[in-house]
């Protein structure tokens, strides 16, 4: 499973933050932050200035080839995962879909992804503790660099059994949510 997350110099990407210090209209520096998790685990993160979009070639080169292909060959050399992609365009570009099957990286097909479900997709909560992890005690950064090191850090701390436990369900609640429908899980 893998997603695309954003954290801001200040803090103001976090959903309780933004009211207190967004302004409309204000350009806010921010680095977006992409990583493949599983229950052995998590790749390494790819970050960038979120104001470079990550189109089919830069998610193929950086993340695909270079750090999903790594993770799988390290923590999944028994060929048993299935990698759930988000729906962002770039993650089914024809060029990324050529280097899954290079890769030998058994995909969800797009149109076998079910949209708007975070409740299936831990990675949610991961960003979630990922970012309260980075601004706590009122944390700012003043350079991306500053940013990039303070997320690297909170990724690196980040214990196993974290992926383990929120990873370990996942095929249940997708039966029942295949069974039931996802409303269950709003309760």
């Amino acid at each position: 499973m893998d997603d695309e997350s954003y954290f801001s110099f200040d803090g103001s990407g976090i959903a309780n933050n933004k009211h207190f210090y967004y302004k409309e209209g204000e350009n806010v520096d921010s680095e977006s932050v992409s990583l493949a998790i599983s229950s052995r685990g998590h790749s390494s993160a790819f970050i960038c200035p979120s104001g470079n979009s990550i189109n089919g070639n830069i998610y193929e080169k950086y993340c695909v080839r270079s750090r999903l292909a790594r993770f799988i060959r390290n923590k999944h050399s028994d060929g048993n995962f299935i990698f759930w992609p988000d729906m962002a365009t770039a993650h089914y570009a024809a060029n990324v879909i050529a280097a899954y099957e290079d890769l030998n990286i058994n995909y969800v097909p797009k149109k076998q992804n079910v949209p708007n479900v975070p409740q299936l997709r831990p990675i949610e909560r991961i960003w979630r503790n990922l970012q309260r992890e980075v601004y706590s005690g009122g944390w700012e950064a003043s350079s991306h660099k500053e940013l990039k090191q303070r997320i690297l850090l909170k990724i690196w701390q980040s214990k196993t059994s974290t992926f383990e436990n929120l990873m370990c369900r996942v095929k249940t609640k997708i039966c029942q949510a295949s069974r039931y429908g996802p409303i269950p899980f709003f309760k």
